[in-house]
């Protein structure tokens, strides 16, 4: 969940979202306010699948106790 808090990506998409709230509340209700939420919610969903995808590229795959046995007969 930290992971998601304090990547710059979901901030931006939330600090974005600050003024999509705005102009709902205070512009008129019309088909540009659906586009806007739209908007705002695929900025958001991109953001954390980003997110989510570097998080899964950082991972190192556990290597195996025996390749690393081998790996050191052969030197």
């Amino acid at each position: 969940m930290r992971k998601y808090l304090f990547s710059g990506a979901v901030l931006g998409a939330l600090i974005s979202g600050i003024g999509v709230v705005r102009s709902t509340l205070k512009g008129p209700r019309n088909i540009l306010t659906i586009f806007e939420w739209l908007a705002w919610a695929a900025t958001m969903g991109v953001a954390v699948i980003a997110v989510r995808n570097k998080a899964d590229a950082v991972r190192v795959p556990p290597t195996d106790a025996t390749q690393r046995g081998a790996s050191k007969k052969s030197r």
